[in-house]
C-alpha cells in the first residue's frame, strides 16, 4: 500500500490486484500499462514470477519491479527486470 501511494504521489495512475489472476485480468483489460510491481508470493495459484512473465507475453515492453522479502532468483526473473528486497524505504 505505501509503493502504491508513493507512486500515486509522483502523478503515476496505479491499479492495485488481490491476486496474481486478478492482476492478470487488469493488464488483459488496459490498453497500456507501463509497469509491473510484484511480489514473489501472491495469493492465489501463480508466484510473482509466473505473473510477470505472464505479463510480458501480454507485453513485451513492461518494466518489471519485483518487490520481495523472499530471496531474489535471477534464472526465474524476466529480462530487465529489477528486484527491492523487503523491507524497503521509500
Amino acid at each position: 500500500m505505501e509503493i502504491a501511494q508513493a507512486f500515486e504521489d509522483k502523478g503515476g495512475a496505479v491499479m492495485e490486484a488481490g491476486s496474481a489472476e486478478a492482476a492478470l485480468d487488469l493488464l488483459r483489460d488496459q490498453a497500456i500499462v507501463e509497469l509491473l510491481v510484484t511480489d514473489i508470493r501472491l495469493s492465489g495459484a501463480m508466484t510473482g514470477w509466473e505473473l510477470a512473465k505472464a505479463a510480458r507475453a501480454l507485453n513485451p515492453e513492461i518494466a518489471v519491479i519485483y518487490l520481495s522479502a523472499n530471496p531474489p532468483a535471477p534464472e526465474l526473473s524476466v529480462a530487465g527486470s529489477r528486484f527491492i528486497a523487503k523491507p524497503a524505504h521509500m
